[in-house]
This record gives C-alpha cells, sequence and structure tokens, in this order.
C-alpha cells in the first residue's frame, strides 16, 4: 500500500494497493491524489527512503506536475 498525507489536516488524500510493491505504485498513488484534489501550485511532498520514490518515472512525474 502507498498513502498520500495531507500534513495539515493528517488526512489520507491518496492511495494505491496491489499484492506487490511495484516502483509504480507511488505513481499510481499520487496520480490518483493529484486528479481528485487538483492541489494548487508549489505543492511539496515529502517520502521516505524506498526504492520507488527515487525512481526515474515518479522523479518526471512530480516535474510535470509541479510538484
Amino acid at each position: 500500500m502507498a498513502v498520500w498525507l495531507d500534513r495539515c489536516s493528517r488526512k489520507i488524500v491518496g492511495w494505491g494497493v496491489r499484492d506487490t510493491l511495484p516502483e509504480d505504485l507511488v505513481s499510481e498513488a499520487l496520480r490518483c491524489t493529484l486528479a481528485m484534489h487538483r492541489p494548487a501550485a508549489g505543492l511539496i511532498t515529502h517520502s521516505d527512503q524506498c526504492s520507488q520514490y527515487p525512481a526515474t518515472r515518479f522523479k518526471g512525474l512530480l516535474i510535470y506536475h509541479g510538484v
């Protein structure tokens, strides 16, 4: 499971669930979050150091959305 939290409200704002932990699970959860909540420009993200987060596709997704 990959979960995105809003640090101000402490609410879960997006998630993804799979049987395994593929690289794109984190990206899938972030895309879901961005689509549902449409945050303002300048969104800041913080993650742990799992291997999925520094993945090239995930970094590209952050750049594309201005995160």
